[in-house]
């Protein structure tokens, strides 16, 4: 099978009651919020548990065709669904329940990866039956939090983290390279990442509101900040359809592009709570962002031109 055809990451930043990925939302109580695509308005709850039964904070979700998904979290959480939620499978990279996993990303339906704390980095090829953890060069015993992976292709990973780091390979792991950021954010924290391409890509993070594009594999990077007043610090999240892209950020901040990226706005109708994910569907032009407020999602159903609040169902805070 190729690779999954809605490719995109959304990073974590802060812990949030809830993160979407797709429209599965994870809460940090272990229960997911899965929603049909062609409206929103429909939420199935459902509970995703470790093997002891116990309910354990969930960071990140990604899914790709015929209903598979992956939710990773605290305590080396990997679970696995292959009916579009209704029922999930415990898997394990085996590092032991003192990791964590705050980004995952699959290219297909077998080969994926997790990051997470410690710098840890693992990857499978099996759809998550079992996973190897690589050595990304940056040092036993790093304290740095990884928090987005991208899976660009079956060879080229990127991925995004705290005091700076932003790691690239080209070879599936064999080899990585620390890709050099503009000087002026080369110590802020990076939250989320977007690939378009083999050579087009975003980063977002503690940078008041810039966006940083490259359209040379990483190689340069280009400063992108928004064109309106900026009062806000973090931006944890970022997507795109075609040249209209979102991402969101501290204090209900949702900002807009409609020219690949190269400028951006500050949009409102979110409220004023912190957002940490953001999704599009360009299938069924249907949006979801969610953030720091339990039950809470700002939707939208014309792709992203307008956003409202939304409360979900039988929501757990």
């Amino acid at each position: 099978m190729g690779p999954k055809t809605t490719h995109g990451v959304v990073a974590r930043g802060k812990k949030s009651s809830m993160f979407l990925v797709g429209f599965w939302v994870a809460s940090l109580c272990g229960v997911v919020q899965h929603a049909h695509a062609t409206s929103g308005f429909d939420w199935r709850q459902d509970a995703v548990q470790n093997d002891n039964g116990r309910q354990t904070a969930s960071w990140a979700v990604d899914t790709v065709d015929g209903g598979k998904g992956w939710i990773v979290g605290s305590g080396d959480k990997i679970v696995k669904t292959e009916n579009f939620g209704k029922v999930w499978s415990t898997q394990s990279s085996n590092l032991g329940s003192g990791y964590d996993w705050y980004g995952v990303d699959f290219y297909d339906e077998n080969t994926g990866w997790a990051v997470g704390s410690w710098a840890k980095v693992v990857k499978t090829v099996d759809g998550g039956v079992t996973w190897a953890e690589f050595d990304v060069g940056l040092g036993f015993g790093t304290l740095l939090n990884l928090r987005a992976v991208a899976a660009v292709s079956e060879s080229i990973v990127w991925i995004v983290g705290e005091g700076g780091t932003v790691l690239t390979t080209t070879d599936g792991g064999a080899n990585w390279r620390l890709v050099v950021m503009p000087e002026q954010y080369a110590a802020s924290d990076f939250y989320g990442l977007y690939f378009i391409s083999e050579v087009t890509g975003y980063v977002v993070g503690s940078m008041s509101g810039v966006v940083l594009s490259t359209v040379t594999a990483g190689e340069r990077w280009l400063v992108r900040p928004t064109t309106t007043n900026v009062t806000f610090v973090n931006t944890y999240s970022i997507t795109f359809i075609g040249e209209e892209g979102w991402a969101v950020g501290d204090g209900g901040a949702v900002l807009h592009s409609v020219d690949i990226g190269r400028t951006w706005v500050v949009e409102s109708g979110c409220g004023t709570a912190d957002l940490y994910s953001v999704k599009v569907n360009n299938a069924t032009n249907f949006g979801v962002i969610m953030g720091a407020k339990a039950g809470f999602a700002c939707l939208s159903a014309d792709a992203g031109t307008t956003w409202y609040q939304y409360f979900i169902n039988n929501t757990i805070p």
